[in-house]
């Protein structure tokens, strides 16, 4: 007991925080402590999106076709965030592995200070772009309507949005990843809650709309943030000095190593957003458009919440401990740890595919009422078995390199995979063969395979450079 005790990561006084037990714990305790609270985290963050699917779908198809479109505008507005908390979680890991805790805590300072700046940006390009963004869709009169609304009132909660990422790669990244599970539980509690309470109310223009959702996001990302505050400058201050001429110059060579590491990652984002932006586009040439589209947000959301966001929260907790190995020169250790986390996320990509693929037309018909809609979410659904796995792997391998610092071999494995085979495959299906949502699903499937087959040779030939023994 007093063994498992000396590993445990936090304790009471910041002075008795533990920052090596990543690199010097028992590797399965290692894997088991750092995966559980991320799991946990994103899998309840991931019900904030099917909260407003099934929401949205109480209001009607066109309502969810909004909200589908527009949450991927939100992902794109944030994308420098995404490649900021990269860039964070493997330079802290790093510096955290190496023993150097104050650069590790500057590294911190540094990205929420970031973090703020862009925040601020992408609440004016979110409203900015609510309009062009759904006249570039084309959507149906009703649709655009209701996604211009929800997607201006959504953007507000941008700012506290990208601060919490950054506080969440830091905790991450220095092995409290406990810390970053109590920040999205409170954010999830809040804008669930809150979405239910003002959905179901009598408020004028709040009730059954759109707004009730938007605003409980913003007031929930808002107070977690608020909340995590004091945790954050409780565990990384102490040794950092007021800002000088020379610690300013410092400060900015940090800086441009956080967005050097993180633009590739920003680049892969924003590949992976802009293919679900043009596959919305093609579904125009699909019979039934509106339905199409509907359906293809509520089975996302229905995978997001079943796989992905589980998936995304074990490749976190892999890109921390790869990231921290590896600062500690442990790279056989920081090799296996990606391969023991790649096998339990097969296999629990495997168990989950087949219960999604079971259960297809329950799910479907729990989160709309148009027949329609339906039976095409359905049809995506019942191949769950055939797309989770592969992304399983790949979240966990490019997740591993994305720890180590190596950003570019998984922005030029989603380049090649989204842009080189999803979309056009999907644009030849389409729009020039005409397979309608047959080939939709086909495109998406030899994606996701062509993905994890890529990630393999990755990781493989990343680990083979640092180590030919590996």
């Amino acid at each position: 007991m007093d063994s498992l005790k000396s590993h445990s990561p936090i304790n009471q006084n910041r002075e008795q925080v533990n920052y090596h037990w990543v690199t010097s714990g028992p590797l399965a305790r290692v894997v088991w402590e750092m995966t559980w609270p991320l799991l946990t985290t994103y899998v309840l963050f991931s019900l904030i999106g099917l909260v407003d699917a099934y929401l949205a779908g109480l209001i009607g198809d066109a309502a969810q076709a909004a909200v589908g479109i527009g949450e991927q505008v939100i992902f794109l507005t944030v994308i420098a965030a995404t490649g900021l908390s990269a860039g964070t979680v493997a330079c802290v890991a790093r510096s955290v592995g190496a023993g150097d805790i104050g650069l590790a805590r500057l590294y911190a300072r540094d990205s929420a200070l970031l973090s703020a700046v862009i925040g601020l940006l992408t609440v004016f390009l979110g409203i900015a772009t609510a309009g062009p963004i759904f006249d570039f869709f084309g959507s149906e009169p009703h649709v655009s309507s209701l996604g211009v609304r929800y997607l201006e009132v959504c953007s507000i909660g941008n700012l506290p949005y990208v601060v919490a990422l950054s506080f969440s790669a830091t905790f991450r990244a220095s092995g409290m990843p406990r810390y970053a599970l109590w920040l999205w539980l409170i954010i999830t509690a809040l804008s669930i809650g809150g979405s239910l309470l003002l959905f179901f109310s009598n408020l004028p223009g709040i009730g059954r709309s759109l707004d009730a959702l938007s605003i409980s996001w913003i007031g929930g990302a808002t107070i977690g943030v608020i909340v995590a505050l004091p945790w954050f400058e409780r565990l990384w201050t102490g040794s950092i000095n007021r800002l000088g001429p020379e610690s300013c110059k410092a400060s900015s060579l940090r800086i441009l190593e956080l967005l050097w590491i993180g633009f590739p990652a920003l680049v892969a984002d924003l590949v992976w957003v802009g293919s679900n932006f043009v596959c919305y586009k093609l579904f125009q040439a699909i019979e039934h458009p509106a339905q199409v589209q509907a359906a293809w947000s509520i089975a996302m959301k229905i995978e997001e919440s079943c796989a992905a966001m589980p998936l995304l929260a074990l490749s976190m907790a892999v890109a921390a401990i790869v990231g921290q190995n590896l600062g500690a020169r442990e790279i056989s250790r920081a090799r296996e740890a990606g391969r023991r986390l790649t096998i339990f996320a097969m296999a629990a990509g495997v168990l989950v595919g087949l219960v999604v693929m079971l259960f297809a037309r329950p799910l479907a018909s729990a989160m709309s009422h148009e027949p329609l809609v339906v039976d095409y979410t359905a049809s995506i659904l019942v191949l769950a078995p055939l797309a989770i796995p592969p992304l399983a792997l790949s979240l966990i391998l490019l997740g591993a390199l994305e720890g180590a610092g190596c950003t570019w071999l998984p922005m030029l494995c989603n380049l090649v995979t989204l842009i080189g085979v999803r979309v056009l495959l999907l644009w030849l299906l389409s729009a020039v063969v005409g397979a309608g949502v047959s080939g939709a699903l086909l495109a998406w499937c030899v994606s996701r395979l062509a993905v994890a087959a890529l990630s393999v040779r990755a990781f493989k030939r990343f680990f083979r450079r640092l180590s030919p023994a590996c």
